[in-house]
């Protein structure tokens, strides 16, 4: 009987000692079925966190490129109104240029007409003066011939 009742024994704590063994082997699967599940869980919310952060990265590149642009433009903007400003300068000083050089041409042209009027005037004024002169000698050399006669 205390034969069987060992046997029995030994039976029994085999069997708990397997039931045991089972229990901790199906405990183990489910904590690992369960990290598994948390991982996943885990990655997929990284993911989505990283495709956000992708997202705003976009975002934040496209609004940083719209800034450029928008620089870029006002950039191109003021060059031109810039240009735009120095050409009608640069017009503005030709015209006056071009103004003075007139006026200048005029003043010498002009000066130059007043020169050759006076010298035509002298010139004239020489001539008459010395058709007086020679009339006069000739007056003058009449009358000693006459006189002379």
């Amino acid at each position: 009987v205390t034969m069987l009742r060992m046997v029995v024994m030994l039976r029994v704590v085999e069997v708990l000692r397997i039931v045991v063994m089972l229990r901790v082997v199906e405990t183990m699967r489910m904590v690992t079925m369960l990290r598994m599940v948390v991982m996943l869980r885990v990655v997929e919310v990284l993911r989505i966190v990283v495709m956000l952060r992708v997202v705003e990265t976009m975002r934040m590149v496209t609004m940083l490129r719209m800034v450029l642009m928008l620089r870029i433009m006002a950039m191109l903007r003021m060059v031109a109104m810039l240009r735009i400003v120095v050409m009608l300068r640069m017009v503005v000083m030709l015209r006056i240029v071009v103004m003075l050089r007139m006026v200048v041409m005029l003043r010498i042209v002009v000066m130059l007409r007043m020169m050759a009027m006076l010298r035509i005037v002298v010139m004239l004024r020489m001539v008459v003066m010395l058709r007086i002169v020679v009339m006069l000698r000739m007056m003058a050399m009449l009358r000693i011939v006459v006189m002379l006669r």
